[in-house]
């Protein structure tokens, strides 16, 4: 029996749309005070709001703060 895999593909953009959307329009929070929420450093939360790479932990942690599934960030 033949398996196959299928591609899964993170869509980094909606996440940085997402958290930005969040921090700013809903909230008005500094990226220092979102970080401190999310219990990410600053500099990471930059990272990924310029769409760099992250962690699983941070993304777990970024989830959490967004109230966010994660299958919203992920196609086949």
């Amino acid at each position: 029996m033949k398996h196959t895999v299928q591609e899964v593909k993170f869509n980094i953009e909606q996440l940085r749309k997402d958290i930005i959307e969040k921090r700013l329009i809903e909230n008005r929070l500094s990226l220092r005070k979102a970080a401190e929420q999310m219990d990410v450093s600053a500099a990471t939360l930059s990272r990924v709001e310029r769409g760099g790479k992250l962690e699983v932990d941070t993304l777990c942690k970024i989830l959490r703060w967004l109230v966010a599934e994660p299958n919203r960030y992920f196609t086949h």
